[in-house]
């Protein structure tokens, strides 16, 4: 009996969101499926148990932080659209942090072959644009472009660290597992 009441009242809190499913497996305890749903990658987690039922709360849980938020049921869809747009916000200030504390920049082939000895991580170079000069890299060092940055990417009189032809583009690289 409160079992069918909790999923009922989840199914009425599942509609009421975009793209939300309620987990009624009932052949796996809630601990299996809160790991199963963040391996998947869903950002936010909505808790509803008897106690939230008689109180007329849910519980949802971020999963970038696994800060658990007490919200109002009325509340819901609101509060689920600003926790993922902070989540979202997170996410992205997070990975630019880590891109820019993992980022070394360099116009040096010999350079850049002992920071990817030594420290790893990102290397911002000069790069001709040429295939070949990218594959040659790769060859030697297993490291491969990342990406090409949309900003400030006109390395003006720089030369590819490769081939030491005229520089076309500064771009990210890293190695490749």
């Amino acid at each position: 009996e409160q079992m069918k009441r909790i999923l009922e009242k989840a199914g009425e809190i599942s509609s009421r969101l975009e793209d939300s499913t309620v987990d009624d497996r009932e052949n796996y305890t809630p601990g299996w499926k809160f790991n199963e749903w963040e391996l998947k990658g869903v950002p936010l987690r909505i808790e509803i148990g008897p106690k939230e039922i008689e109180e007329n709360y849910v519980t949802l849980v971020r999963r970038d932080n696994q800060k658990r938020i007490t919200v109002a049921q009325s509340k819901v869809e609101e509060k689920v659209k600003e926790i993922l747009q902070k989540i979202q916000r997170n996410l992205l200030e997070n990975a630019r942090d880590f891109l820019e504390k993992n980022t070394r920049e360099t116009e040096s082939y010999e350079e850049f072959k002992e920071i990817l000895e030594k420290k790893g991580g990102f290397i911002k170079a000069p790069w001709c644009g040429k295939t070949s000069c990218e594959e040659k890299i790769k060859n030697e060092t297993t490291a491969k472009i990342t990406n090409i940055p949309f900003k400030y990417n006109e390395p003006q009189e720089k030369n590819c660290i490769k081939c030491g032809e005229k520089a076309k583009y500064w771009v990210n690289f890293a190695k490749s597992y």
